[in-house]
């Protein structure tokens, strides 16, 4: 009969930990009884019955074992581990009812019970209340109160009262609050967690090595605070933490081994024997002790490097890097493995100038502001006052700078800044020779940054690693050009304009498919990259644009090959816009439409007020009686303006409701219409304003209570029209008479 293998993940979602029993134990149950094992599990086998049930209790017990974690068997006995009612029963024991400090509870339900007030006065912030209750039950500080595993201590500091903190940490040992919690948090973590600096400073104060004390995932402190976000708190914890980041080579693992000798460790007389050799052994696992926390170190240098820099700590990320030799290729490979900070930079396209879009007033603003590098020297140090609200009249300053995005530009260009000096930091000494690893991190970085469109990166990598020029994608074996070009990434497309010969063979290149470089053009977009631009027509005028400026760069013969399905280029993007094509025709129709009629009201208002004049007009000579005032003047030639205007207007936009819409005319036919038809509909709106703001003034003059506020409501209109309907014309005179492409990128590929 053949041998049937379980697996642990066949009878529990994952392995036994000290946090998930409950549901454990229900899924092994549930396993056992319909492998009808549990009859050994529940009830102790006597021994005239061990002949008969020894193989189903070998069963169970194996079933038990492989769904258990190794760090859990090894904290029990052997004598329970050799049965599968002893086994069971021990885990029951030890992850059912956590053990509590003292003998007098019973339980944890009773603890709750007898604790609650303690628990209600913490939760409150109520100190005095705490007092009392420590007076009247001076063990509470050791019992476990509150679920998950929380002392006293753990509560006080994950509800952020700092005072009560300090009143528990008086009289409790350092071993004391080195305890974690059920998930394996000491009160330091716990405190990181959730960015509380003050409480992270008392506990300090009382036991500096916390610090290096790891918690749940073995995340230190600095790591947890740094993960959630909170910058004081890591600022803090770093600054705490710098001297054990400094270096995690194998010299240093023995360095700080050797430190754990003792100095008479070396000394000859000792001669040899038993002592001599247990004096090894005991010194070999203190070793081995040091080289593991070293290692829970070197990992947590490489999640904080990453972590600082998904939060923008680059400052933080800049001082790991200058005191760690090939942190930046570095992951840490566990369960929930991490990407290198290399990797990380490449997901990040806000981090980047190039990665971000500006509208032309922040572009401006952008240009404008200086930002001062970072000094990585500042990560150690720890300012206080560099947390604070600023005070009045700075705050409102502040405030004012926040309102019209100064400030949030300045704080983008500092991330680009920052971002930029830690990436050219990471590149800044001589490239070493790349293991399997470190190749595959590095090609991910490439692609990675491709598809962001992050050319700084995409540039410091090729000019490090050149041969990454010619690297491709594991699936469809696209290079970085044939990705850009799929993921509509033009400043990183615009590359190839500043390659030297090697751009040949590389634009005559095909991926699996054996689709070339214009194949890829004739692609539709990514719908996140045609998402930003305003309406399908301007869309397919997007998408026309890139098959137009990859055509021009290839050779005649490529142009007209077939991919393995057939088809040419062209072929492929007729195929691919069919959909696009109808619906920007739709939304061109709609548009004109909408347009066509705010402008042939504009015309009828006007028409009449050119023979509705105010003030009216002499019976005899039919001339108007205001004719002679300037506000007059101003009246009779903005309203003229204003119907022509319309007029032109109009006869624009049913032009447009006439056009053919063949996937050509969406280049520059279409768009050119669209543009003069919204221009002249802007003039007539601006003109009818004015019209109506000179006839007020003629018929009320001199009350400029009157004039100014209406004046002034008039402006408001056409300046609401304009900041709403502007954009797309802007957007609209870009892209038909700009280019998104840069055909004069400096040569980039050899430059130091």
């Amino acid at each position: 009969m053949a041998t049937r293998v379980v697996r642990s993940n066949w009878i529990v979602p994952e392995v036994l930990r000290k946090d998930n029993y409950e549901e454990w134990s229900d899924c092994v149950r549930d396993y056992l009884m319909a492998e009808d094992l549990w009859g050994v599990v529940g009830e102790p086998i006597k021994l005239e019955d061990f002949e008969t049930l020894g193989k189903k209790n070998a069963a169970a017990l194996h079933a038990i074992k492989i769904s258990c974690s190794p760090s859990i068997l090894k904290t029990l006995q052997d004598s329970d581990r050799r049965m599968a009612n002893s086994l069971w029963n021990a885990l029951k024991n030890k992850l059912r009812n956590p053990p509590q400090p003292r003998a007098t509870n019973s339980g944890a339900d009773a603890d709750h019970t007898r604790f609650a007030g303690l628990v209600k006065a913490i939760n409150k912030g109520d100190l005095d209340g705490v007092k009392d209750f420590l007076s009247l039950n001076r063990d509470a500080k050791k019992n476990i109160i509150s679920y998950p595993g929380m002392k006293a201590i753990h509560l006080a500091a994950l509800a952020g009262h700092g005072k009560i903190v300090e009143e528990l940490i008086k009289g409790m040992a350092k071993k004391d609050l080195e305890e974690k919690n059920s998930i394996d948090n000491t009160v330091l973590c716990i405190a990181a967690q959730n960015g509380m600096t003050e409480i992270a400073e008392i506990l300090m104060k009382n036991h500096s090595d916390l610090i290096t004390i790891p918690g749940s995932e073995n995340f230190l402190p600095v790591s947890i605070a740094c993960n959630r976000g909170h910058k004081e708190a890591t600022h803090y914890l770093y600054s705490k933490t710098a001297e054990h980041l400094k270096d995690f080579g194998d010299n240093e693992i023995a360095e700080q081994s050797e430190v754990l000798l003792p100095e008479w460790a070396g000394d000859q007389r000792l001669g040899s024997g038993p002592a001599i050799t247990k004096l090894h052994h005991e010194l070999g696992v203190l070793s081995d002790i040091k080289k593991k926390e070293l290692e829970v170190l070197k990992d947590n240098m490489i999640i904080l490097l990453n972590v600082a820099i998904s939060n923008n700590m680059f400052d933080i990320a800049l001082d790991l890097l200058k005191n760690n030799e090939g942190a930046a290729l570095r992951t840490k490979r566990s369960a929930s493995s991490r990407p290198s900070a290399l990797t990380n930079l490449s997901g990040m396209p806000f981090a980047f100038f190039s990665g971000t879009r500006f509208s032309i007033w922040q572009r401006l603003i952008y240009h404008c502001i200086r930002v001062q590098p970072p000094d990585s020297s500042t990560a150690r140090e720890y300012d206080p006052q560099m947390y604070k609200e600023p005070r009045q009249p700075m705050a409102g300053i502040m405030r004012f700078l926040e309102f019209i995005g100064i400030k949030q530009i300045y704080e983008m260009k500092l991330i680009h800044v920052r971002a930029r000096k830690v990436l050219d930091y990471i590149f800044k000494e001589p490239t070493p020779p790349l293991d399997a690893e470190q190749r595959e991190e590095i090609t991910n970085s490439l692609f990675k940054a491709v598809k962001n469109g992050i050319t700084e990166v995409v540039v410091q990598i090729i000019q490090a690693y050149p041969d990454m020029l010619w690297k491709t994608t594991k699936i469809d074996q696209k290079d970085i050009f044939h990705y850009a070009i799929s993921m509509r990434q033009e400043k990183v497309f615009s590359l190839v304009y500043g390659l030297d010969a090697r751009r040949v063979p590389l634009i005559t290149r095909y991926d699996k498919h054996h689709n070339s470089m214009l194949h890829m053009a004739g692609c539709l977009a990514p719908p996140t990259r045609l998402d930003h631009i305003s309406g399908e027509a301007l869309q397919m005028q997007r998408e026309l644009q890139w098959f137009e400026e990859v055509e021009s760069i290839m050779t005649p013969t490529t142009k007209q090959k077939k991919n393995l399905d057939g088809d040419t280029p062209k072929q492929v993007f007729t195929k691919n816009h069919k959909d696009l094509v109808t619906k920007g025709e739709k939304w061109m129709k709609k548009y004109a439409s909408s347009c066509t009629i705010v402008g042939t009201l504009i015309i009828t208002m006007m028409f009449a007020a050119a023979f509705n004049v105010p003030g009216g007009t002499n019976k005899d000579t039919g001339l108007p009686f205001f004719r002679h005032k300037t506000s007059f003047m101003v009246y009779i030639v903005s309203d003229a303006v204003a119907l022509f205007t319309s007029s032109t207007s109009v006869f624009t936009f049913i032009g447009i409701l006439t056009s053919r819409y063949s996937e050509e005319n969406f280049l520059k036919s279409l768009p050119r219409k669209l543009m003069f038809g919204l221009f002249t509909l802007f003039c007539s709106v601006t003109a009818m304003m004015i019209t109506f703001c000179a006839g007020l003034i003629i018929m009320v003059e001199g009350e400029l209570s009157v004039i100014i506020p209406i004046i002034s409501l008039a402006g408001f209109t056409v300046t609401v029209f304009v900041f709403l309907q502007f954009p797309l014309l802007f957007e609209i005179l870009k892209n038909t008479c700009g280019s998104i492409f840069n055909r004069k990128t400096k040569p980039w590929l050899c430059q130091s």
